[in-house]
C-alpha cells in the first residue's frame, strides 16, 4: 500500500504490505525492501528531473530512477 497526495507526484510513500501497484492499469512491483514511510518512484524519473512529493519539488534525480525503485539520498540531490 502507498500514499500519493497530489496528481503531480512522481513518488509514492510506502505504507507497508502489498508491493504491487498499478499506474494507468499497468501492474508494477516495488523491487527492493523499502522502509515504511520512504519514497519510491511511481514513474520513470530521468537524471536531473525533479522529484515531486505532495505536489512540491523536493529534489532532483542524480541518475535515472526506474519505476518501483527506492528514492532516497543515494539517488537524489
Amino acid at each position: 500500500m502507498f500514499l500519493k497526495l497530489n496528481i503531480k507526484d512522481n513518488v509514492g510513500i510506502y505504507l507497508g504490505g502489498n508491493k504491487i501497484f498499478y499506474i494507468n492499469n499497468k501492474k508494477h512491483t516495488i523491487g527492493i525492501k523499502i522502509p515504511y514511510g520512504h519514497k519510491f518512484a511511481l514513474k520513470k524519473i530521468t537524471k536531473n528531473n525533479f522529484i515531486i512529493k505532495y505536489g512540491e519539488i523536493i529534489g532532483k534525480a542524480k541518475k535515472n530512477i526506474k519505476i518501483g525503485t527506492h528514492v532516497h539520498i543515494h539517488n537524489m540531490i
